[in-house]
């Protein structure tokens, strides 16, 4: 648990004058009591007569029980896995509590959630804003102890199977702490960011004096099968050294994407600026935005280069392009035993 000691700690720079800690808003640890009452309580949800709390979900729940990230109906925190907001699109997915936990399974009105908690998978973590009717849920499988979020099969509107989130409860304390610390380390680097951000596993290129750091997040809970439609967020930030001259300050001219689905299929994308944008780097400043891509594989692959004009006339070339490393949109492994709500005959 290091870790958190290292990450849960005041970062003068964070967007509100508290603590890392403060902005989750999490709960003191469960006691034994509350763990007992949670476990008997949801059996009268799940059809396993003999079902027992794992020790690795009640070291979970004793080290902290959840977030309190809802005040009078809004959002007051900071989701535990990390925000991704692209366009339309925003993912919030905060920690329940155990008394939330058992609210949200006694809301529920599907059959197919109803299901998969009646099969003794429990919802751990939870995205309030939904797509067509669907949010994104973390579920714990106290069978393999492993954490997933569903996989829908589009054209018998159940799910079928689950993406591996994590492989244990310590893995998602991981998971999250990675998240957190690298927002911290983002915001000490200038970076202008509201929220911990759940972007991952950053590509980074260093160009002369210019950086292009790329992020990515899947979007699990707009991704299907039957037909496979694998939807991902991907996010960019372009940056000048502090320490560069001012004669090099540049503004965006155009963007080139090269979309490789890794199955025989290339996109090109030529065009105008970033999201209607025209973005300036001047010295130790930054831009980033996000976007998005979808493909039919679980795997691809993009690559491309932005153009810059400028802003001072001088001896050398007046047009700049940075690259932008190659980076992988991937699927997480899918376990088909679990989340699975099909019923074959």
């Amino acid at each position: 648990m290091h870790s958190w000691d290292r990450v849960l700690s005041t970062n003068e720079n964070w967007p509100t004058p508290r603590s890392i800690k403060a902005a989750l808003s999490l709960n003191p640890g469960a006691t034994e009591e509350e763990l007992d009452e949670f476990e008997n309580n949801l059996k009268e949800h799940i059809h396993k007569p003999a079902f027992e709390l794992p020790q690795s979900f009640r070291l979970l729940y004793r080290f902290f029980n959840g977030q309190s990230w809802a005040i009078d109906g809004r959002i007051a925190a900071s989701p535990l896995f990390g925000e991704v907001e692209v366009y339309e699109t925003q993912i919030l997915p905060f920690m329940f509590s155990l008394e939330a936990i058992l609210i949200w399974i006694e809301s529920q009105i599907g059959r197919s959630e109803e299901d998969l908690v009646g099969q003794g998978f429990i919802p751990i973590a939870a995205s309030p804003l939904k797509y067509n009717g669907r949010a994104l849920i973390f579920y714990f499988d106290p069978s393999s102890e492993k954490i997933f979020t569903p996989r829908r099969n589009v054209r018998a509107d159940e799910y079928a199977g689950g993406y591996i989130i994590a492989e244990s409860p310590l893995d998602l304390l991981k998971y999250a702490a990675d998240v957190v610390a690298d927002t911290a380390a983002r915001i000490d680097r200038n970076e202008v960011l509201s929220e911990i951000s759940g972007y991952r596993d950053p590509v980074s290129l260093d160009q002369d004096d210019f950086n292009v750091t790329v992020r990515t997040a899947m979007i699990f809970h707009e991704s299907s099968t039957n037909p496979d439609q694998y939807y991902h967020a991907y996010e960019i930030t372009q940056s000048m050294r502090s320490d560069a001259p001012q004669s090099s300050s540049m503004r965006l001219q155009r963007r080139y994407w090269k979309i490789d689905d890794l199955a025989g299929n290339v996109d090109e994308v030529d065009g105008p600026g970033v999201i209607g944008q025209h973005p300036v780097l001047t010295p130790g400043k930054n831009h980033t935005y996000a976007s998005r891509t979808s493909f039919a594989t679980p795997e691809g692959l993009m690559s491309g280069f932005f153009t810059y004009c400028k802003l001072t006339e001088d001896d050398g070339p007046s047009y700049k392009m940075l690259k932008v490393p190659p980076f992988k949109l991937k699927s997480p492994v899918v376990d088909p035993e679990l989340g699975n709500t099909i019923i074959t005959l």
